[in-house]
Order: C-alpha cells, then structure tokens, then sequence
C-alpha cells in the first residue's frame, strides 16, 4: 500500500480509505451481500427498460473506474494484471458476469463471454471491456457482440 500511496501522492491512511470508498462505490452488479441477488428475470427487465445509448456510456465510465482501481490495487502488490485477466478473474470469476470459453495462442487470443441476458448486455460488456482494456493494455482489441455472447479478439502489437 506504500507505494500506491506514494504514487498518488496520499498518506497511507488517506489511500487506504479513498480505495476502500472506490471499492464501495464499484459497480452495483458485483454482489455487495451474498444472500442479496436479483433472479435473471428481474435483471434482464431492469437492461429491457434502460436507454441502450445511456447503458453504454455509463459501462465505458464503470468499465475506466473500476479497471484503474484494480491496476493501482495490484500495482501496488508488485503484480501487472493483463486485460485478459482482469475479464477472467474479476469480471468472470468473482463477479459472475459471464462464462468464458477462449482460445490461445502465441499470435491470436480470443475469448468469447457466454451470457443469458440478451443484447443490452452485451452492449454493456462490450462498452465496459472496451474502456477497461484501455487501462491494462495498448494491443489492438476487436469485440463482436450478440444476444447471449460477447466475443474478444486481441492481436498484439
């Protein structure tokens, strides 16, 4: 935690604080309660009823936040995380947005993200990975999206 204090120019118990605020504060989709869920149904009504245009440009904020906030945390732990781990790790894994299916390989990665909630979704992931590769990474990204998949390409530079 030093260093990352040290980087933002805060005192080990501001940074402390502010990145537990931030934590707080990080998308309402990662479940804050364990027994607090919303059924698939209840969520896919709440994307219906949203401004698709809105929904995409709040995921690309949500999406720069709370990438920036997990590199700093890991920074500050001496570990890099790719683009590819953070999708992987804390959007599939911790926060069960999606399961993953993907191919590597030494030139080419893909990764295609497997959901139940239908296009807006997609369009909020797409917007949202979009914005949080920008954090980890600056090789060339190409998403394809539809109801119930996103998919990712990385080509590296």
């Amino acid at each position: 935690m030093g260093r990352g204090a040290k980087r933002a120019q805060l005192t080990e118990n501001t940074f402390v604080s502010e990145m537990l605020k931030d934590r707080l504060m990080i998308d309402p989709l990662f479940p804050a309660f364990e027994e607090i869920r919303l059924s698939s149904n209840t969520f896919r009504t709440i994307l219906s009823a949203t401004n698709a245009d809105e929904l995409e440009a709040v995921a690309s904020e949500i999406g720069q936040n709370n990438a920036q906030l997990v590199h700093e945390l890991y920074e500050s732990n001496d570990r890099i995380l790719t683009s590819q781990e953070f999708i992987t790790e804390v959007l599939a894994r911790h926060s069960n947005w999606f399961h993953i299916e993907g191919s590597y390989g030494s030139i080419h990665h893909s990764m295609t993200l497997r959901h139940t909630f239908g296009l807006r979704w997609s369009v909020f992931v797409k917007s949202y990975v979009l914005s949080a590769h920008s954090i980890f990474s600056k090789e060339k990204v190409e998403i394809v999206i539809a109801d119930q998949f996103v998919r990712i390409e990385w080509t590296p530079m």
